[in-house]
């Protein structure tokens, strides 16, 4: 009896386990298809709401970290991270840091060495635009090396694209505009091998560094190519991004019809995509137009919606930027007492924005992470110890804690002290190659100079030969002719090498010489004398190299003096050492 007993309870466990089993199988896979679900809904988040997107992202990361889905974390960690460093603020940048560095943990440990590439570049572009460059930096030269290894043709173009990005984009805030126009130029050639969103990203860039620079006509070109390529492939908010750029470049061309229908734009698609701080950003360019357009009521509608958005995204940096165009109004209105009132928090804001960019970012995260450990062995250390030497562990504790914090401190500062070095070696490069290049430039021009008074030389002979003929016709100068016009075969070429001395002057000395063409009435002539009173040659070496008296350069010069309107007490060579 006892065994049938037995029997029974043996197979209801057994018939339990199954079905737990099964259950359990079940709710895996219908787990798993949620988070796929949700994961094809926000893998095309340019076109939807993203505060409701995030939502969702969530809530599947906690399905897939409970079923342990490493692919579907990945993706998560990976798309979290963009939306919220799209989204900007301070707040938004360190989460996306959390989500990268978790799916850069994921793709090291399944050896996915692409996605490793995808994530560091991630957070070389997070680290960015928190301003912290040197980790931007460290991010990046790592990614740019990996890259390059990339067999796979359209994966390789589309991590250099990205990466060369950064790169333009860290030699811009160092300002080095040169560095980072080749870096975009670049970032734009891997992306249209391989990325039609990424290319538009790149022509984005160069149009905002021309415009910066500014090159309107050549900023226009990149943000038109730059908005037909978001257009054609639906991409909500980098159309938002351009047509915001394009609205500023219209301010600067005074434009402002044009400004408006860009601002505006940008205001629509900003506010049906969630995207909020390009809706304040569009927000900002309305107000500024509308006063350009002396529309006041416009305008302080627009700055009220701007200033209630700012606050609500806590971003400081454009609340700067409205406070001072709120003082400036005020002050334009006769309102001067609260007028200073502005200009007094505008200041206040902006040095703190000022010093804010110069501390570490970092440092105090560590410090509080590292003690609130600590403190945790303190306190466990306490709960065992009787209380007649809890003073002693007390100390101790301390000790630990203090000495902890210098290692931390001390790390900080030699990774520090390692970054500074190498932005000192690769500026001392820079500033080494512009050296040598000066250099060469200075050296044609002074072989071109030579050459010039070469050809003078030659013409002082040629009127000196032609004094004796008229002189003395009945005497033989064959001799002389021929050997004249064998210097003048040789030396022929006068106006080239006058250009070639033009073209040198010009390396050394760019847009001065077109700089007095286009702002004074000065003929050619005029011109040359410019170009060696700018090289500081005395009227004696330009007698000789022009061939002319020294009366004749006075006079050339006080005629000068008087197209360029300078003052008496001032002379020419003066007046161009500061021009």
């Amino acid at each position: 009896m006892k065994f049938f007993q037995y029997i029974s309870v043996y197979f209801s466990l057994f018939l339990c386990t199954t079905i737990v089993a099964q259950q359990e199988k079940t709710n895996y896979h219908r787990d798993s298809l949620a988070v796929d679900n949700l994961l094809s809904k926000i893998e095309e988040y340019h076109s939807k709401n993203m505060d409701s997107l995030l939502k969702d992202g969530r809530r599947a990361l906690e399905i897939s970290e409970r079923i342990n889905t490493i692919d579907q974390q990945y993706k998560l960690h990976r798309i979290l991270g963009i939306m919220l460093a799209e989204r900007g603020s301070k707040e938004n940048y360190a989460k996306a840091i959390l989500h990268f560095k978790r799916a850069l943990k994921l793709s090291s440990k399944k050896g996915n060495q692409d996605q490793v590439i995808s994530m560091t570049n991630n957070l070389s572009g997070v680290h960015f635009y928190q301003g912290d460059y040197s980790k931007a930096l460290k991010y990046n030269i790592q990614v740019i090396e990996a890259a390059k290894k990339i067999k796979k043709d359209t994966v390789r173009h589309t991590m250099l694209g990205a990466s060369f990005n950064v790169s333009a984009m860290i030699y811009k805030k160092i300002l080095m505009p040169d560095s980072s126009m080749i870096n975009y130029k670049r970032s734009a050639s891997h992306y249209k091998l391989s990325d039609p969103i990424g290319y538009s990203t790149a022509l984005n860039n160069l149009g905002a560094l021309h415009s910066n620079q500014g090159n309107y006509e050549e900023s226009f070109v990149c943000y038109k190519k730059a908005l037909e390529g978001t257009r054609k492939n639906n991409s909500k908010l980098k159309e938002a991004i351009i047509t915001l750029n394009l609205g500023e470049l219209s301010v600067n061309l005074e434009n402002y019809p044009e400004a408006i229908k860009y601002f505006k734009s940008t205001l629509k698609l900003s506010t049906e995509n969630g995207y909020k701080k390009n809706q304040l950003l569009s927000y900002v360019g309305l107000t500024e137009t509308y006063y350009f357009l002396k529309k006041k009521d416009s305008a302080l509608l627009y700055l009220n919606r701007a200033f209630s958005l700012c606050d609500s995204l806590k971003s400081i940096d454009v609340k700067e930027r409205l406070l001072f165009i709120k003082a400036n109004r005020l002050q334009e209105a006769g309102d001067y007492k609260e007028a200073s009132n502005y200009f007094k928090l505008h200041k206040e804001l902006k040095d703190s924005l000022d010093k804010s960019n110069t501390i570490a970012k970092t440092t105090g995260v560590l410090i509080n992470n590292q003690q609130k450990i600590t403190e945790k062995k303190v306190d466990g250390l306490l709960n065992i110890v009787s209380k007649q030497y809890r003073w002693i562990y007390v100390f101790m504790a301390s000790i630990l804690i203090l000495g902890i914090l210098a290692y931390v401190i001390f790390k900080r500062y030699r990774s520090r002290l390692k970054t500074s070095k190498i932005d000192k070696k690769m500026l001392e490069a820079s500033l080494q190659s512009e050296k040598d290049n000066n250099a060469y430039i200075n050296r044609k021009l002074v072989a071109a100079t030579a050459n010039l008074a070469l050809k003078t030389d030659l013409l002082s002979k040629v009127n000196d030969l032609l004094g004796q003929i008229k002189n003395q016709p009945s005497q033989n100068l064959t001799k002389e002719i021929n050997e004249t016009q064998t210097q003048i075969k040789i030396q022929k070429n006068m106006d080239t090498m006058w250009k070639e001395f033009f073209i040198h002057f010009e390396e050394v000395h760019p847009e001065f010489l077109k700089d007095l063409k286009s702002r004074y009435n000065i003929t050619q002539h005029d011109l040359k004398i410019c170009a060696f009173l700018k090289m500081n040659l005395s009227n004696k070496e330009i007698c000789q190299l022009m061939n002319i008296n020294p009366t004749t350069v006075r006079v050339n010069i006080h005629r000068i003096k008087k197209k360029l309107n300078i003052p008496k007490e001032t002379s020419v060579v003066e007046f161009f050492s500061v021009n």
